[in-house]
């Protein structure tokens, strides 16, 4: 069964954080940041808990805006 509260971020093809949205035992997202100085706008520790905005945040960061043309006519 796949897991899908579970999820790796990847840069290029390293693994440069996990991040687990529903752990046990807490209603918050856990992340375990595995390179410094680049992944801090998950957290400013190597790991530990963030807000749902945080993660919300990241990912809309992440993603293309949604004000960006297609390019396609």
């Amino acid at each position: 069964m796949i897991d899908y509260t579970k999820f790796d971020v990847m840069f290029m093809d390293e693994v440069i954080a996990s991040v687990d949205l529903k752990p046990e035992g807490s209603d918050k997202p856990f992340v375990i940041n595995y390179i410094k100085g680049f992944n801090k706008q998950f957290s400013p520790d190597s790991e530990g808990y963030i807000t749902k905005e945080e993660l919300e945040r990241w990912l809309k960061w992440r993603v293309f805006p949604s004000t960006r043309v297609n390019g396609s006519s």
